[in-house]
């Protein structure tokens, strides 16, 4: 079949909503081979990235995943949280019982597959959604415990609240301080009135 041997899918700008997300969130445990996954532009939402958080979690390629793209499917850092421990215990992946309960948040459930079965990852593409502060605070710890990523790009994602809510530039400024993998991070399009300072000095680090 041709899903054994495919290494790379792309779904850009198809106008896809939750029910073609969750067609291919069955489809994904039969990728055994992929390594690019592209759904930006796209409506999936945060129902649907959860739909295909799990598909990724029951499929093999799932460790060899190298780049992911979801760039513009509206994240919204505020939606319902999501318990995925009882399937990662089945599959005897890493982490505390904490760590397994994520929520809220589609950014909190890519965080969590960065952290656990997405460990080959290196160049994602969160820009244009609402990941917000919260989103930005989730991702962090993932981003800095990756020893794969190279490229990460949250762009336009709303991450200080236009300057009145700076802990996640400030998150993410703490990553560059820890993180020795990473070599490209564009936040362009989110204001980091007052962090400026903080990411060059990290950068120094």
């Amino acid at each position: 079949a041709v899903t054994n041997t495919v290494a790379s899918l792309s779904f850009r700008n198809l106008e896809w909503g939750v029910k073609e997300a969750k067609l291919l969130a069955e489809l994904l445990p039969r990728c055994v081979a992929l390594k690019h996954l592209d759904i930006s532009g796209n409506n999936e939402g945060d129902k649907g990235m959860r739909a295909l958080g799990e598909g990724l979690l029951a499929s093999k390629s799932s460790k060899q995943i190298q780049t992911l793209i979801c760039s513009d499917i509206q994240l919204n850092a505020n939606a319902v949280s999501l318990d995925l421990q009882s399937k990662e215990s089945d599959r005897g992946l890493p982490g505390t019982a904490a760590d397994r309960r994520y929520g809220p948040g589609a950014a909190v459930l890519i965080a969590a597959a960065m952290r656990t079965f997405m460990v080959s990852l290196t160049s994602i593409d969160l820009s244009h959604n609402l990941l917000e502060p919260m989103g930005a605070k989730a991702l962090a710890p993932a981003i800095a415990g990756s020893a794969t990523l190279t490229s990460l790009d949250i762009s336009e994602n709303m991450l200080s609240y236009c300057g009145s809510d700076m802990s996640g530039i400030t998150a993410l400024a703490d990553v560059l301080r820890v993180n020795s993998s990473l070599t490209s991070l564009n936040v362009c399009g989110n204001t980091i009135t007052g962090c400026g300072k903080a990411f060059g000095d990290a950068l120094k680090t």
